[in-house]
């Protein structure tokens, strides 16, 4: 991750992510993502997990505690037993009820935007990078910033992050990179940041 110390990255975490687009969607997914130094999960290590809350009024709120381990998780998986087993006795799917939340569509996750990290492999010759960022280009992505070194004699690798950009796009680039030329194989690394 040669990438990592030059521009401030610290470690990639999984992540949940939910995003309400009020009055009409909202966007869950559970990836991968890359995470400045600064971001207040990049601190959370070892048996702690972390909620990060950001509302309009309260701006970011952190919930942070043990959630591995034989004791925590053992507490977690009663807990998630004593749920199923209330919602089995009452005939519910899930017990919260939202009624406010009831009219909202999951956003199609090609529509979700995000910036983006990907490395992958080229044949090191004159032209190379431009062909990579023209591909991007094509799928109207916009390439934020970018690494290129020696990787061996006759292939370099590339590293790049995007701008903030719709995943139908992005995927459509990565797509079309592999199956280019120059490319020595599928891109290596793709995360969220």
């Amino acid at each position: 991750f040669f990438f990592q110390a030059e521009d401030g990255i610290r470690d990639y975490k999984v992540t949940g992510v939910q995003t309400c687009a009020l009055p009409i969607s909202m966007h869950v997914r559970v990836h991968p993502a890359l995470l400045h130094k600064d971001h207040p999960l990049a601190s959370v290590n070892g048996a702690y997990n972390a909620v990060l809350v950001r509302g309009d009024g309260v701006g970011d709120t952190m919930f942070y505690g043990r959630g591995a381990g034989s004791l925590p998780t053992g507490s977690a998986v009663l807990g998630d037993i004593v749920s199923v087993s209330r919602n089995l006795v009452s005939g519910a799917t899930g017990r919260v009820h939202r009624p406010a939340n009831a009219d909202l569509r999951m956003l199609p996750r090609e529509l979700v935007t995000s910036k983006f990290y990907v490395r992958l492999t080229a044949k090191d010759f004159p032209k190379v990078l431009s062909q990579v960022s023209n591909v991007f280009g094509d799928f109207d992505v916009s390439i934020e910033s970018v690494i290129q070194r020696a990787h061996s004699k006759d292939e370099a690798e590339i590293v790049l992050i995007t701008h903030r950009c719709l995943e139908e796009n992005f995927r459509g680039a990565v797509r079309s990179e592999e199956h280019t030329s120059e490319l020595q194989s599928p891109c290596n690394l793709v995360c969220r940041l």
